[in-house]
């Protein structure tokens, strides 16, 4: 075989007979091994989302001077809260809990990891215990 062995006629046909007669495509086989763990994991964390998302309730609603008190008193003691919006998706789904810690103030409600929140578009609000 010379040096330029993809000029030589036997090996062009060597190839060309294993593509005929023995390779065998393995389809999806082949591609399975290209979905990483990160990305299933990312799919089922979108799945447990997605479920959480259905099973969401709207939590009791709490007076302006009751969610005031919360936020603060957790703005103080540097304590992550969990708020619900008082709202509902097309499919009368109530909105998802959101958790997060009050950064600011301003005048018609608080900052939560920097996104503004009205006071009249919350529904609940309480101190964050690490329950799912």
């Amino acid at each position: 075989m010379s040096k330029d062995f993809s000029a030589d006629p036997d090996w062009l046909a060597i190839v060309a007979g294993y593509f005929d007669h023995d390779y065998r495509e393995r389809g999806k086989v082949k591609w399975n091994g290209f979905f990483l763990s990160d990305h299933t994991a990312g799919l089922k964390n979108q799945k447990t989302d997605q479920g959480q998302a259905d099973k969401t309730e709207l939590h009791e609603a709490m007076s302006y001077e009751q969610m005031q008190q919360v936020v603060s008193l957790a703005y103080r003691n540097s304590q992550r809260v969990v708020v619900q919006a008082n709202s509902f998706d097309i499919e009368g789904r109530a909105s998802p809990l959101e958790i997060g810690r009050v950064t600011g103030f301003f005048m018609d409600g608080f900052y939560l990891d920097k996104e503004p929140k009205n006071w009249e578009d919350l529904q609940f609000v309480e101190v964050d215990h690490g329950r799912k």
